[in-house]
């Protein structure tokens, strides 16, 4: 033939004849091959010139800047898998109900301390302007050991109806979104999580345990002391045990170390820092506590006790609210008769295991949800 012969693929090399399109099925070789003989020899292909060593490192440098690194996706807890929206949802609205109660019972508890004047009349009561004992008064297990222990129902205290209207129409909600002392061991247990760890130990750590039944045995005995006339369950309800450890403790003890804070920052020798450190006090003075130090005899033993309730979250999560607390034990009652309620639709579920990992409550979700 006469000619140039044309070049072969390179990787058809060494199979010579009819290349068939990419773009079909490929036939077998024996079908579309043509005799070799009639082929004619292909011209030996050009040799490449040898690369060196500077243009090998510059084509790299080339290659890397045209391929960004890809970033590092970040590894989700549980299976791994994404949760449905519905459950994102339901997590950040809890945690915004959490933080706005919890800074409402803080704002009630600053408003306790007394700013206002005695000159009044002999027979005109001297109240506070807020209801800062909203959340005591809101408190059913507070409620049943004084009308108990009393044979008495307050006024006040029928605020705590409501509580329970809501409990038996959503379940135990009081627990997870509302109750303040629930949000120091749910933020604690955040800041210091379990020494169980992750994985197996840590779904075994949050399913429910037999121990669990002490609260139900304390509510009890509680109830019988009412009915023999002491309140005396009122040292084990949440609602008491925050207000007397923060109230007595946590905030005196505040107060203490910003004075000492503060003091030394107005001896400095800068005029701002002075100026800065005058006006923080006059505004902590008027809005959280006086500008008097108070001090509280056998407050150290109210805020060890206070510390080492938060600590045991460190062995069993949620230790308080599932080993001690009687107002949940009470709701919790209360709470088998709800209409509504969160199940688990295994139809629905994404299988991300979010509620094995992170559900602190005991509620064993894999079968669906246990009243406690």
């Amino acid at each position: 033939m006469e000619g140039e012969h044309p070049e072969p693929i390179p990787w058809k090399t060494g199979r010579l004849g009819i290349v068939p399109a990419l773009d079909v099925l490929t036939l077998p070789m024996a079908a579309v091959s043509v005799p070799i003989a009639a082929v004619p020899e292909p011209a030996q292909a050009p040799v490449p010139a040898p690369v060196t060593a500077a243009a090998a490192t510059t084509t790299a440098a080339v290659s890397m800047e045209a391929e960004p690194p890809k970033k590092k996706a970040s590894k989700l807890s549980g299976s791994g898998i994404p949760p449905r929206r519905i459950a994102v949802v339901l997590k950040w609205s809890r945690r915004v109900s959490q933080v706005a109660f919890f800074a409402l019972f803080m704002y009630f508890l600053f408003q306790t301390g007394f700013r206002g004047s005695f000159a009044a009349r002999a027979d005109a009561p001297v109240r506070l302007p807020l209801p800062v004992e909203g959340f005591l008064l809101a408190d059913p297990f507070v409620a049943a050991m004084t009308a108990l222990s009393t044979h008495q129902v307050y006024r006040g205290l029928l605020w705590s109806v409501g509580l329970l209207a809501l409990t038996m129409v959503f379940g135990r909600v009081f627990c997870g979104w509302i109750c303040p002392f629930g949000t120091l061991h749910h933020f604690f247990a955040w800041l210091l999580p379990s020494k169980k760890g992750r994985g197996a130990a840590r779904v075994e750590a949050n399913k429910t345990h037999t121990y669990q039944r002490v609260k139900y045995y304390l509510l009890y005995a509680f109830l019988v002391a009412g009915v023999a006339g002491s309140a005396i369950g009122g040292l084990f309800d949440p609602i008491c045990i925050a207000v007397r450890a923060i109230g007595l403790g946590v905030i005196p003890g505040a107060q203490y170390l910003s004075h000492r804070a503060l003091g030394a920052a107005q001896t400095l020798p800068v005029r701002m820092v002075q100026s800065a450190a005058d006006h923080t006090q006059d505004i902590l003075a008027q809005t959280v506590w006086q500008s008097r130090q108070f001090y509280f005899h056998q407050t150290w033993f109210i805020v060890f006790l206070l510390v080492a309730v938060l600590f045991a979250n460190r062995f069993i999560p949620r230790f308080w609210c599932r080993v001690l607390c009687p107002l949940g034990a009470f709701l919790g009652v209360f709470s088998r008769f709800a209409l509504f309620g969160m199940t688990k639709d295994h139809a629905k579920c994404t299988d991300c295991n979010l509620c094995l990992v992170h559900c602190q409550g005991a509620d064993s979700p894999q079968g669906g949800v246990k009243w406690r």
